[in-house]
């Protein structure tokens, strides 16, 4: 997940094939990248221009094996200006020769420098897939009328070993909430003890109008009693996806 905002951040993810959380994690299939940039607030137009037109031309060497699953800029939140970007490895390997591959790419390199002077920071994180939520890769399409969906990523610090526990709640959880579920990741490298869910919604008032009626299905009351109190700190940020984005 790589984030742009006037403090941009990024965020690539490792989605790996695990049994369960409470196994010991086996080989990984697939790596993901998340990264955070920071920025001036006017920084996000300019920056997205071009990356409108490089992204697409990264994706497509295949000597760089890397995969976008999704951008996104943060509409509301505690990190408005700021994109999200989520890219995907087949392995850690993989995660290697991409850093190798890029430093030595020139059209790479002019990029990112051109990129530098709109960013005050940037941060990354390595994080796994809960096996129980949908595979991030899935497409989403805009609503009727060609209206962009909302995303909302929901960000967790969970004291410090309660991971498992948290893994084994939701897992029965996510039932009440599949329709809308993308993605859920908890971190390996970089910040630790950190949990994202990722969800999308037709709109805000979907958003609403959803996450009330998940208290009508019995179960989904027990999952969020017993999760909250692992909670140490929690992070919103509703997010729009960008032009050059697959998860739309």
């Amino acid at each position: 997940m790589s984030v742009v905002s006037q403090s941009s951040r990024a965020v690539r993810l490792l989605a790996p094939s695990l049994a369960s959380l409470r196994e010991r994690p086996g080989p990984r299939k697939t790596t993901g990248d998340a990264g955070e940039y920071s920025g001036r607030p006017s920084s996000l137009e300019e920056r997205a221009n071009p990356r409108a037109e490089h992204i697409p031309q990264l994706m497509e060497n295949r000597d760089i094996p890397i995969s976008l699953v999704g951008a996104w800029t943060t509409l509301l939140g505690k990190k408005t200006n700021t994109a999200t970007h989520i890219w995907e490895y087949e392995c850690f390997n993989d995660v290697a020769q991409s850093v190798e591959k890029m430093a030595t790419d020139k059209s790479w390199q002019e990029f990112t420098r051109a990129g530098a002077k709109f960013l005050h920071s940037t941060c990354n994180q390595i994080v796994l897939p809960f096996t129980f939520f949908q595979s991030s890769t899935g497409e989403t399409t805009p609503t009727q009328g060609g209206q962009r969906r909302v995303f909302e990523m929901r960000s967790y610090e969970l004291k410090p070993g309660s991971m498992i526990e948290w893994g084994q709640e939701w897992a029965k959880g996510i039932q009440y909430r599949r329709e809308e579920a993308v993605g859920g990741w908890f971190s390996q490298i970089g910040h630790m003890h950190s949990v994202h869910h990722l969800w999308v919604y037709k709109s805000l008032q979907d958003r609403d109008e959803t996450r009330q009626s998940a208290w009508a299905f019995p179960g989904w009351d027990e999952c969020v009693r017993r999760t909250v109190p692992l909670i140490h700190e929690m992070e919103s940020s509703i997010l729009l996806p960008t032009a050059y984005s697959p998860l739309q």
